[in-house]
């Protein structure tokens, strides 16, 4: 791709786009001379990425707020082991569960929660969870005894997983990657909010009133939040990938009222399916960047309980003899780590993958994001080992404070930079990815929980975080593959899904048979070579360009015929090549959205033109034409609205709009590389040049 093109999808400013309701279509290409909106927006002032501003964050704070009370409901009894203990006359282990099962199920709820979501829409999820964290947290204020309380703290934790995974894809839906990386960070801030502040109020609470009005709190507290959300929380499900970005304004309806803005059918998706997408999600835990973000995320916030529990236990006895109130204050320091990391763990995180998408020639890659690991992957751990040490000596109080703020400073800017990394990468099943990650870490969260007491008295405290800290940075060390290999390592599953990759090539010229046939050596040649001299040389033998030569159906076929054949090729292509791949996959494959055509020109291009093998064809002298089998005229489609005279660009084979459907791309494109850069289709406006332009390297 040239620096020219790359440009456009540079470092992005805020600013631009802040105050825009409906995006005016010069705006949608282009916010300024730097500036492209990815996703690309259309022109549907319905669309969540055209809201205004308010209408965005009255969505996402609400949510974030459910998200603050999902995270303090899982923490809630962290300080109150030793009156539950006593009440229920159980071992203060077992009182610990209460803690554990609903850390667990915070995890294992997700792939409901986010799977409904697929159906019938995000409003009507986040009310009806609302509902049930009500009703069980009630329960859980009745509850007289043990297993009473235990099953209502299962399902309560259950409820608060519709405020955990679900919303990063929230994100995606309504705020341009070049705002994710801040956004996302109010996320975390309101996760670290719950786990830091819910000791905090919790301690005070049961001291106070007793553990059974922190349950009542947050029933109190939960209603508050279903009666705003109500009014609030708008769907913001939108089908993107059928949408049209090159539609007038005209040609949608008018903005939602208030009151169709209260409908919780708005998010209903006839076409999807619940247990499709359950399988998207198993299907996703191939990715290895994606299991690792929630075992790394599970270190980190499986050691923010296991610092909880054991400051529980550790304050509350000699020489300290801290009230329970008193032991709430400690939460503090983590809360303030925590808002220390508001800067470095988001706002940062967009600075470098901005700066680094511009020395990339404006190609911005997921990996981008990893950099900014640096610093909190060096505080937080460290964090827990001045922790450890301080409890182990039995220290003044002021150290293990100091550690704990480091660790809620690790906590909360390493569970963003890597969850913006996996939705950078995985957009188009942000969800269903976050799904994977929230699962992983809450297991690994309740594993550590559930077993801290007995490692820390088979090893000693000072060995039990030190060993901690090793777990952290062996954790850690695996940003380093997964930045250099990002390629092989992202594409790994694709070979259990669709292993093939190639482009159908229409022959649309038959004067010349002999260079038809050294055309095709050449292609043949030039990609496997490319492909065998990659990162990833086991691609060349799933490669197939498919060679369409039928002189009686080709010979003189316009590229609108092309297309209708190619289609009909496509549909059943996809039923043959991989009849188990999900719906929502096909988008992603370019085999079955672009194809080759070679006529006169191209031919001569290539076979007489170029320089032949096994010299490269590195300036692009050699092109073949690369046609967009989606493409559709707007003034045919629009001729109404569309006003000729008001186009300024020279005629095309007869059309005179900007995006004529097909380019000129350097026939040493045809090779793995550029062929997996087509994987979404937005990369058609970012990389898109008007004949006789070229697209080359």
């Amino acid at each position: 791709m040239s620096k020219e093109s790359a440009d456009n999808l540079g470092t992005v400013e805020a600013e631009n786009a802040e105050n825009t309701s409906v995006v005016d279509e010069a705006d949608v290409k282009a916010v300024s001379d730097t500036v492209l909106l990815f996703p690309r927006p259309t022109q549907d002032p319905n669309d969540p990425l055209n809201w205004p501003r308010h209408e965005k964050f009255a969505t996402y704070l609400t949510v974030c707020f459910f998200t603050i009370l999902s995270t303090f409901n899982s923490s809630n009894f962290t300080v109150a082991i030793g009156p539950l203990a006593t009440e229920f006359n159980v071992s203060t282990t077992k009182a610990g569960y209460l803690v554990c099962f609903n850390v667990l199920l915070l995890g294992v709820g997700n792939p409901f929660w986010v799977a409904s979501m697929r159906v019938v829409g995000k409003r009507p999820v986040y009310l009806a969870s609302l509902l049930l964290f009500i009703a069980t947290n009630t329960w859980s204020y009745e509850a007289n005894t043990y297993g009473s309380l235990l099953a209502s703290r299962i399902l309560s934790g259950f409820a608060s997983s519709a405020a955990d995974a679900t919303v990063p894809a929230l994100v995606a839906d309504m705020f341009f990657i070049h705002e994710r990386g801040h956004c996302m960070m109010i996320f975390h801030l309101a996760l670290s909010c719950g786990f830091f502040l819910g000791p905090l109020i919790c301690a005070y609470i049961t001291q106070e009133a007793g553990w059974r009005w922190t349950c009542g709190f947050l029933a109190i507290a939960g209603a508050f939040t279903g009666l705003v959300g109500f009014f609030s929380i708008h769907e913001s499900n939108y089908n993107r990938e059928k949408a049209d970005t090159e539609l007038p304004a005209s040609s949608y309806g008018p903005k939602k009222s208030f009151a169709a803005n209260l409908s919780i059918t708005g998010g209903y998706d006839r076409e999807a399916s619940f247990w499709k997408t359950m399988r998207i999600i198993l299907s996703l835990t191939a990715y290895p960047a994606i299991p690792w973000t929630g075992f790394t995320i599970g270190a980190f916030v499986g050691w923010n309980i296991v610092v909880q529990l054991t400051a529980s236990r550790t304050f509350t006895a000699a020489p300290y003899g801290w009230e329970i109130g008193s032991l709430g204050l400690l939460s503090i320091s983590g809360l303030i780590g925590a808002l220390l990391a508001f800067f470095a763990g988001g706002k940062l995180t967009d600075i470098i993958a901005n700066r680094m998408t511009k020395a990339n020639n404006g190609i911005r890659l997921p990996e981008f994001r990893l950099p900014a690991l640096i610093l909190p992957a060096f505080v937080g751990p460290v964090g827990i080992l001045i922790f450890g040490l301080c409890v182990a000596y039995k220290t003044h109080w002021i150290g293990p404070a100091v550690g704990y703020a480091m660790q809620g400073f690790g906590l909360t800017a390493v569970a963003n930079v890597l969850i913006t990394y996996a939705v950078d990468g995985y957009q188009p099943f942000a969800g269903e990815c976050l799904v994977i990650i929230f699962v992983i870490r809450n297991a690994i969260a309740t594993i550590l929980a559930l077993y801290t007491s007995d490692w820390q008295l088979a090893t000693g405290v000072k060995n039990a975080f030190g060993e901690m800290v090793g777990i952290q940075y062996f954790l850690l060390l695996f940003a380093f593959p997964m930045y250099f290999y990002a390629t092989q390592l992202q594409e790994i599953p694709q070979e259990t899904v669709h292993d093939k990759w190639g482009w159908v090539i229409y022959r649309c010229t038959y004067g010349d048979d002999v260079a038809w046939t050294r055309f095709k050596d050449i292609i043949n040649l030039r990609s496997r070579q490319a492909t065998a001299e990659s990162d990833t040389p086991e691609y060349v033998n799933s490669l197939e360009w498919k060679f369409v030569d039928d002189q009686h159906m080709l010979e003189g076929a316009t590229r609108d015929q092309l297309r209708i054949h190619f289609r009909k090729w496509a549909t059943e292509a996809i039923k043959v090549e991989c009849p188990n791949c999900p719906n929502e996959y096909v988008d992603c494959f370019p085999r079955y959205n672009y194809f080759i055509q070679v006529d006169e020109d191209v031919l001569r291009s290539v076979v007489y033109e170029a320089p032949q093998p096994p010299n490269r064809d590195l300036w692009g002298e050699g092109y073949v034409k690369f046609v967009h089998a989606h493409w559709k005229s707007q003034l045919e489609l629009y001729p109404d609205e569309v006003n000729v005279d008001e186009q300024s660009y020279e005629p095309v084979d007869g059309c005179c709009e900007e995006d004529v459907g097909w380019m000129m791309i350097a026939s040493d494109l045809m090779e793995r590389t550029f062929y997996d850069s087509w994987n979404s289709r937005e990369t058609w406006y970012i990389d898109y040049r008007r004949p006789p332009d070229m697209l080359y390297y």
